[in-house]
């Protein structure tokens, strides 16, 4: 699928690009990224297809952008080199040298982007899963470095400190981060998910989420260090812990000075919100803190200080947005930026009102050669909008695909075309406006897979595609993301949960089936279960019964009487497992003992029923 970053690259192209600059393409014109980069000059675009990338980006003091052709989603790097940083800006780049795209993953031994003397622009990327035994798990800036760091997501890092980001090991710790989303990050030190020191008089922390990130010690969303006149505003901070609960789980400035806090949205820290300890002129105002243990633990909150419920929008994913009616709206600092509507700006990282993209993307869908496949064009952001006409256009591949009709829940008689491999759809009614419910499918397109396993079916958008309201006007802001339908062959994973006699089954049991899926469902009267379409993988199959009668009597403790002296063998060793019913891994006289005092209501059985 298309992401934000291929709508970014084409406006930093326009700014950037002169008319000498070369778009090269990997892996085209070259087989890796790198290649790319020594073939590059400044100015020059590397433009990257999808795929998973196994290598280590130096960007060599270009000023060049780097970015991918369909975004993070689907356009990975991983390290060769567990020891060696992923991608590195290390000769002198400026911040006309630009990182965006990818998903970043996987860095063992070294921050996944090491960024030393240089400043360059880090965005619209993912970071998961990377570590740093040192300072900085998916980014270290150090030396003098001034990074831009906006609109990525960091997922997952973990260092000694600043799990996801660490400035000013050496030198002055200055960065603008702004518009990132910081999620489960961890430090074994300072600085749960971002540890900025040594910085002077630049550093921006502006609208960012920081949430359920950790570390022992300080700062389990951020820490400021030995630094001054760090400006951390407008961002939200909720469900971040640490360890101390003196030592500040959302916030910490330590050993700083004239550090200013204002309009944020700290709540539900497991320890302080806002922590402050040996530093002087630090300033907390117009913030909401609620929910912590401690709001404001060292330092005074001062004027437009609120302690209230947020009132967030919610939901699952979880929107941080602000409900109408929220005390956060127009409560921020009056002296502070407006927001982009006049008003007073509000608390937190994202206004009243503030729109998250709307989308109608291409489901990315599997299936299986010769069989059918509904591919649904699923609308997200879209929910406060009335719609009175759509008009849609999705090419597809003819090769693998044999359309065969659609349906909707939302679109009552669409006209409906399928000319030159592309399938036209048109509907309006204003008299009866229509308004699609958050992740809903406006329609959902029906093919036969025709092709071999393996084989990736494109589905894109082609021609005008446009959603109209009521007054016919174009409803802005709506991007359209490709898909495609992967060819594979499901697989299945059936049995039936029997007693340990192996002959009577049990019904009503639940299965829960975990792994690369995750499913449940319940077995049949003949205690059989059956997970269909399944995509290769490992799972973890777990039964569980609720109230269940574990069916302990008299005659258990007979037959193990009667096994522990040879007069009776267990022919199955599934009997074996039952009669050990203190788990200790054997049958014995203690076995006899807690089923005697679990018949006389004395004790449960250690063991549990399943």
């Amino acid at each position: 699928m298309k992401s934000i970053s291929t709508i970014f690259m084409a406006s930093i192209v326009l700014g950037c690009s002169s008319v000498y600059a070369t778009t090269i393409h990997i892996p085209v014109d070259f087989e890796t990224i790198q290649e790319g980069i020594e073939a590059s000059d400044n100015g020059d675009t590397v433009l990257v297809a999808e795929g998973i990338y196994q290598e280590h980006l130096d960007y060599l003091g270009k000023n060049i952008i780097v970015v991918s052709e369909a975004g993070p989603e689907v356009t990975v790097i991983e390290p060769q080199n567990s020891s060696q940083s992923i991608i590195s800006f290390t000769t002198g780049e400026a911040r006309n040298s630009i990182f965006s795209g990818f998903t970043v993953r996987n860095s063992e031994n070294a921050p996944a982007v090491l960024i030393r003397s240089t400043s360059p622009s880090i965005l619209d990327n993912v970071f998961f899963n990377n570590s740093h035994n040192s300072y900085g798990g998916a980014l270290s800036a150090d030396n003098n470095s001034f990074p831009l760091i906006k609109d990525n997501l960091f997922r997952n890092n973990s260092a000694s400190r600043g799990g996801g980001i660490d400035s000013g090991i050496n030198g002055n710790g200055d960065m603008l981060v702004e518009g990132n989303i910081f999620i489960s990050n961890i430090s074994s030190s300072h600085g749960g998910a971002l540890f900025i020191r040594n910085a002077s008089s630049a550093s921006l922390i502006h609208r960012n989420i920081f949430y359920q990130n950790h570390c022992p010690e300080l700062g389990g969303g951020m820490c400021v260090s030995t630094s001054s006149n760090v400006a951390i505003y407008n961002n939200t901070f909720s469900s971040n812990s640490n360890d101390q609960t003196n030592h500040g789980a959302g916030i910490t400035i330590w050993y700083s000075s004239n550090c200013s806090v204002f309009n944020n949205i700290v709540i539900n820290s497991d320890g302080d919100g806002i922590f402050q300890a040996h530093g002087s002129s630090n300033e907390a105002i117009y913030n909401n803190c609620w929910g912590n243990l401690v709001d404001y633990d060292g330092i005074t909150p001062g004027p437009g200080s609120i302690s209230a419920d947020p009132l967030f929008i919610g939901g699952e994913p979880f929107d941080f947005r602000l409900q109408a009616g929220s005390p956060c709206i127009d409560a921020g600092d009056p002296d502070s930026p407006l927001d982009p509507d006049g008003s007073i700006a509000d608390m937190g990282a994202y206004y009243f009102g503030s729109v998250l993209t709307a989308t109608i993307d291409i489901a990315d869908t599997y299936g299986e050669n010769g069989q059918p496949v509904d591919i649904p064009l699923v609308a997200t952001g879209l929910s406060d909008n009335e719609i009175a006409g759509t008009e849609l256009h999705v090419a597809y591949d003819s090769e693998c695909l044999e359309y065969t009709g659609f349906s909707s829940d939302y679109l009552t008689d669409p006209l409906v075309n399928v000319a030159d491999g592309v399938i036209n759809v048109l509907w309006e009614d204003y008299e009866n406006p229509i308004t699609l419910p958050d992740t809903s499918s406006v329609i959902d397109l029906q093919f036969t897979v025709l092709g071999q396993i393996g084989n990736v079916c494109a589905m894109e958008w082609t021609g005008n595609n446009e959603l109209v309201d009521p007054q016919g006007d174009v409803i802005d802001g709506v991007s359209w993301d490709n898909g495609s339908v992967t060819i594979i062959e499901f697989h299945s994973v059936s049995g039936n949960v029997v007693y340990y006699d192996l002959l009577t089954p049990i019904p009503d049991v639940t299965i829960q089936l975990s792994g690369d899926h995750n499913l449940s469902m319940v077995t049949d009267d003949a205690g059989a279960y059956v997970f269909e379409t399944l995509f290769p993988g490992s799972f973890t199959i777990c039964p569980s019964r609720a109230d269940e009668d574990p069916g302990v009597t008299v005659t258990d403790i007979v037959n193990i009487r009667r096994h522990i002296v040879r007069l009776e063998t267990f022919d199955s060793p599934y009997k074996l497992i039952a009669a050990d019913v203190n788990t200790s891994g054997g049958v014995s006289v203690a076995d006899v003992i807690k089923i005697r005092r679990y018949l006389a209501d004395l004790d449960n059985l250690p063991g549990g029923n399943w």
